[in-house]
């Protein structure tokens, strides 16, 4: 991997298409388009405070479009129909699929911003909520003309787990293989669980884990003390340790304990910004067991705000607003 280029005055990268186009906002927060070499503005006359990927196109000021009453939408061509506002966090959107004749249903959490569709075929939808960040409730929302209710299937309070009441989710939740991963810090009884969906029973609680976590198709990846790297199988929840400590700390880095960190295909891209240090982006491959790449950002660019990889590149964003591209 190498250093390729940076765009200064860059607010946030939206998406990467490929090698040679992508989308991010200026300074300005005008929508840009950056295609061979060239950075096109897509809208300039008003401006994006948040732009979201959504129907093969963007979503521009999710906060209107949140309150019914204005969205753009750009490149669209599907048939969303907007839903309802579930608990002040959530909206819950219907999409008609005319070509498939199929519907989907989709939450757009505006916390995380992001949406995830779900298929159904009679109008029942499985849905996760957090509560106060105290407890995990799971339930299914039946759905008729805009019409819903909920009916409750288990809670998980975490309180009750680990025995303290200062028990806090520290981690996004990831689903997979019928099994819900996330972090309980607040006290020592602290760690990662592994919860059946079904029945919100514990499955498997690894005590030595209470860092972020992160998804690699079916393995979830996290950290423990003192820099340890971790990779979970989610179908059978054996665990695999990598003991980096040395090999990071001779190559100037502290730890590897970062929630900006990224893995794809068995790598784990982690950033490091502490103090005024200069901020710190390394690479390992867990199959490889070697360290791959390692870049210091100067001293200007101040902290690492963000990071994105795709299949050919990584993105950086840094506290003064340049991106950062390398080239894989």
């Amino acid at each position: 991997m190498r250093f390729n280029f940076k765009i200064n005055k860059a607010r946030e990268l939206i998406k990467n298409i490929s090698n040679n186009e992508f989308y991010y906002l200026s300074e300005e927060k005008h929508l840009m388009k950056y295609l061979n070499g060239n950075e096109i503005a897509l809208i300039n006359n008003f401006k994006c405070e948040i732009v979201e990927e959504w129907s093969k196109g963007f979503l521009i000021n999710e906060n209107a479009f949140y309150n019914f009453s204005f969205c753009e939408l750009l490149f669209n061509d599907d048939n969303i129909y907007k839903g309802l506002i579930i608990n002040n966090k959530e909206l819950l959107i219907k999409k008609i699929d005319f070509e498939n004749e199929m519907i989907q249903f989709g939450f757009y959490n505006h916390i995380h911003r992001n949406i995830e569709w779900k298929s159904t075929d009679n109008n029942i939808v499985p849905y996760f909520s957090i509560s106060n960040n105290t407890f995990i409730s799971f339930s299914e929302l039946s759905f008729k003309n805009f019409d819903f209710a909920f009916n409750l299937l288990w809670q998980f309070k975490f309180v009750d787990v680990i025995q303290s009441e200062n028990a806090f989710l520290h981690s996004k939740i990831i689903e997979n293989d019928d099994k819900l991963f996330f972090v309980i810090d607040g006290s020592e009884n602290r760690g990662l669980f592994c919860l059946d969906t079904k029945t919100g029973k514990i499955l498997q609680k690894f005590s030595v884990c209470y860092y972020d976590i992160f998804q690699d198709k079916n393995y979830i990846y996290t950290t423990s003390f003192e820099n340890k790297l971790c990779r979970i199988n989610s179908k059978t929840l054996a665990i695999e340790e990598w003991d980096v400590n040395e090999l990071v700390k001779k190559q100037g880095f502290d730890n590897i304990h970062d929630h900006r960190s990224v893995v794809r295909d068995g790598v784990f891209y982690f950033t490091q910004t502490l103090g005024n240090h200069k901020a710190k982006l390394g690479v390992l491959d867990f199959n490889k067991r070697e360290l791959l790449f390692k870049y210091e950002f100067e001293s200007k660019n101040g902290g690492i705000s963000s990071i994105q990889v795709s299949e050919e590149r990584v993105f950086i964003h840094t506290q003064d607003n340049t991106l950062h591209i390398f080239e894989k």
